[in-house]
C-alpha cells in the first residue's frame, strides 16, 4: 500500500510539471520570466513552509550557506529553462533539461570527488549523443539551432549543480529544505532582476495574476509531490519515474503547440531518457537526495 502511494505521488509529479511547462507557454505572452517567478517563488516558500510547519520539519538554520547556494542554482536554473521553453519547441526544451543526470555525474567528479567509471563516461557520450540528435537543424521540417537550445543548455547546468550540491547536506537535509530556499531565492532575486534587465513583472491585471498564480500552484506542487513521494520509494525510483514529464511534454507539443518533429528528434530525445535511466540506477546517484 506504501508502494502504491509513493508511485502515486511519484507519478502525480512530472504531470504537475507537465501542466506547468504548458501553462508558461500560455503565460509567457503575459507575464516575463521575472513575473513567473516571483509569484512562484512566493507560492512555492509558503506551500514548503507549511507543509514544514505540519510535518514539525524546521526548514531555516542548519547549513544556510549551502541551502543558499542550491537554492541560488536552482533559481538560475528555472529562469533560463522557462526562457527556453518560450522560444523552442516544448519537448526539446524539457529534454534539453534531462541532460542534467549525465552532467551530474561530471558536477559530482569536480565537486564531491565521485570516482567516475567507464560506464559513467560511456553515459555522459550516450546523453549528448541524444542532445545532438535532437537538436541537430532540420530546415526542411522547420527545425533549426536557436539561441534559446543554448540557452536551456545553460539551464540543465544549473540543473546538475544544485544536484550535486544538493547530495551534499545528506539524506536528513535533502527534502523541503531546499525546496524552501530554492522559492525563497526566486521570490527575493525575481524584483531585482526584472529591474537590471528592464522588463518588470508585466503581471497587470487580476486575470493575469490569477493565471500565473495557478501555474506557480500547480510547479511547487510537483516538486511537493516529488518530495511525498520519497517517503515511500527510493530517490532513483522517484527520479525514473520523474522522466515521464518527457512523455506528457511531447504529447502536449505535438497536440497542443503542433511543435515540428522528426524522428531523428525523437530518437535523440529517448536516447537522453535512455541515458538519464542509466545514471539514476548508478549507485552514487541513486542514493542521493532528489534535488529541488
Amino acid at each position: 500500500m506504501s508502494f502504491n502511494k509513493g508511485l502515486i505521488m511519484a507519478a502525480a509529479s512530472p504531470l504537475a510539471f507537465s501542466a506547468f511547462n504548458v501553462c508558461l507557454r500560455y503565460i509567457s505572452e503575459h507575464a516575463t520570466v521575472w513575473g513567473i517567478m516571483f509569484v512562484r517563488g512566493c507560492i512555492g516558500a509558503l506551500l514548503a513552509g507549511l507543509a514544514g510547519a505540519l510535518l514539525g520539519r524546521r526548514l531555516w538554520g542548519r547549513r544556510t550557506g549551502l541551502l543558499s547556494l542550491v537554492g541560488l542554482t536552482g533559481c538560475f536554473s528555472t529562469a533560463l529553462t522557462i526562457t527556453a521553453i518560450t522560444l523552442v519547441p516544448l519537448y526539446q526544451a524539457i529534454v534539453v533539461l534531462y541532460l542534467y543526470p549525465a552532467m551530474a555525474l561530471l558536477f559530482s567528479a569536480l565537486l564531491n570527488g565521485d570516482r567516475v567509471a567507464v560506464r559513467d563516461v560511456g553515459v555522459v557520450g550516450l546523453a549528448f549523443l541524444g542532445g545532438a540528435l535532437l537538436l541537430w537543424p532540420d530546415r526542411a521540417a522547420g527545425l533549426e539551432l536557436k539561441l534559446g537550445h543554448l540557452i536551456g543548455v545553460a539551464g540543465a547546468m544549473c540543473y546538475s549543480l544544485g544536484y550535486v550540491l544538493t547530495a551534499r547536506l545528506g539524506r536528513d537535509n535533502a527534502g523541503l529544505e531546499p525546496i524552501f530556499f530554492y522559492s525563497m531565492c526566486m521570490a527575493l532575486l525575481a524584483l531585482p532582476l526584472a529591474r537590471l534587465f528592464g522588463s518588470g513583472l508585466a503581471i497587470d491585471s487580476v486575470r493575469e495574476a490569477a493565471v500565473v498564480a495557478a501555474a506557480g500552484v500547480v510547479g511547487s506542487l510537483g516538486q511537493l509531490l516529488g518530495y511525498a513521494a520519497l517517503r515511500w520509494l527510493p530517490a532513483f525510483k522517484v527520479g525514473v519515474v520523474g522522466t515521464l514529464e518527457v512523455f506528457f511534454g511531447t504529447l502536449s507539443s505535438w497536440l497542443l503547440f503542433n511543435d515540428p518533429m522528426t524522428s531523428r528528434s525523437l530518437i535523440g530525445g529517448s536516447v537522453v531518457v535512455l541515458a538519464a535511466f542509466l545514471v539514476q540506477s548508478r549507485p552514487a546517484i541513486a542514493d542521493s537526495p532528489t534535488p529541488a
